[in-house]
């Protein structure tokens, strides 16, 4: 399990600072960018989006490009008629106040969940949904994921979690 922003490598055997989009991500043994469709880029070494995938409203992940005069929506951002919610399977335009949520039965996955499963894009989870272990420290009562996720490398202890037997 790594700390809050950080998320595993993708060989699960090292944790990798969160680089959001247009941050530096130079130090690529280090850092990683936020999510499965964002990527370092080699010139500006900085994250952007892939192609196809364009910033979404808060700049720190990346949605699909607007195609055939549609527009796509991220989990909280407005939607209608021609801007609809990225992801169709979990998530509704809400009438009452025209922005994508989770359908019935599902929550928003928590930075948290986002960063226990880097490889997972999934904005929502299902309502009763809980990875289970409590860290303690600083974080006390937060919950983090349990997926078997076991680092064997640490090369900073202060910003690092190292959770090899």
């Amino acid at each position: 399990m790594c700390n809050i922003g950080y998320q595993p490598s993708s060989d699960s055997t090292e944790c990798l600072k969160v680089v959001e989009l247009y941050r530096s991500c130079a130090d690529k043994n280090n850092t990683r960018c936020r999510g499965p469709l964002a990527y370092c880029d080699s010139i500006s070494k900085t994250c952007h989006c892939k192609d196809g995938y364009i910033p979404a409203r808060d700049n720190i992940r990346c949605k699909k490009a607007p195609k055939y005069n549609l527009s796509y929506a991220m989990l909280g951002e407005d939607c209608d008629i021609d801007v609809i919610c990225q992801d169709g399977n979990q998530q509704v335009c809400s009438l009452d106040t025209s922005k994508c949520t989770c359908r019935e039965g599902l929550k928003p996955a928590s930075t948290i969940d986002l960063n226990a499963e880097p490889f997972v894009f999934d904005e929502c989870r299902p309502a009763d949904f809980n990875l289970g272990v409590v860290i303690t420290g600083p974080w006390d009562g937060l919950k983090a994921a349990n997926h078997s996720l076991f680092f064997s490398r640490v090369t900073d202890e202060s910003t690092r979690t190292n959770l090899a037997p």
